[in-house]
C-alpha cells in the first residue's frame, strides 16, 4: 500500500513537471494499445540476461519506450499517446545525481519508470524500475542484482530544482530480471527494452 501510494505521488510529480514542457500535450488522447499475451506470473523467460544492460530490443524513434517481457512480443509506448519525462535527483550520499526516465498515458493505465545512478553514457545498475499495465505489475526489488541499463548517450540539465525536472536527451537500453508482484517468486521475469527521450 505504501509503495503504491509513493508510486502514485511520483507519477503525479512527473505529470506536474510535464505540463510545463513545451510540446508536451497533457490532455487525454487515444491510448496506443499495449496488451500482454498473458498475465505475469506465467510469463516466462528463456536465456539469461546480459551483464551490460544490452538486450534484444533495439532503440526506437525519439520519445519512444520499447519493452519485451519474457517471450511476449515487443510493445512500444510513443508520443503523443504517452507523456515522457526526465528527472534528475541529487543522491543522498552526495556523490552525484541519478536519472529517471518515465512514460505514462493520461489515465495512468500504463506506467513505465526506470532510474539509475548517473547522468552520462555508461553502464549502470538499475536503482528503480516499475512497469504497470493491464495484467502486468513488474518491479525491481532489492534482490534484483542482474538488472542493468546501458546509456548510449545522455545530455541533461535540471531545469526546475523544486520538481527535479530535467531537459535534454537520454537514450539507452535495459535488460535483466524483475519481480512480478502477482507471484511469490522474486526476480522471475526477464524484461528487456530501450528508451529514447528528448524534451
Amino acid at each position: 500500500m505504501k509503495k503504491t501510494l509513493l508510486n502514485c505521488l511520483y507519477a503525479a510529480l512527473i505529470l506536474t513537471s510535464c505540463t510545463k514542457m513545451p510540446g508536451h500535450y497533457t490532455g487525454i488522447v487515444a491510448k496506443t494499445t499495449t496488451t500482454s499475451s498473458g498475465t505475469t506470473g506465467s510469463t516466462g523467460s528463456t536465456g539469461s540476461s546480459s551483464s551490460d544492460g544490452v538486450g534484444p530490443v533495439a532503440i526506437g524513434a525519439t520519445n519512444t519506450v520499447i519493452f519485451k517481457i519474457g517471450n511476449d512480443a515487443e510493445k512500444a509506448l510513443s508520443s503523443p499517446s504517452y507523456v515522457f519525462a526526465i528527472n534528475s535527483l541529487a543522491l543522498s550520499s552526495g556523490s552525484g545525481y541519478s536519472t529517471s526516465v518515465s512514460s505514462f498515458d493520461m489515465l495512468f493505465t500504463t506506467y513505465f519508470s526506470i532510474d539509475y545512478t548517473g547522468t552520462s553514457a555508461g553502464t549502470y545498475k538499475v536503482r528503480f524500475f516499475h512497469l504497470t499495465m493491464t495484467g502486468v505489475d513488474l518491479q525491481q526489488t532489492g534482490a534484483t542484482s542482474t538488472f542493468k541499463t546501458k546509456v548510449i548517450s545522455e545530455s541533461i540539465a535540471v531545469s526546475n530544482t523544486q520538481s527535479n525536472e530535467a531537459r535534454g536527451t537520454v537514450k539507452g537500453t535495459f535488460d535483466g530480471y524483475v519481480t512480478d508482484t502477482k507471484s511469490a517468486k522474486s526476480d522471475s521475469v526477464r524484461v528487456s527494452g530501450s528508451f529514447n527521450i528528448s524534451n
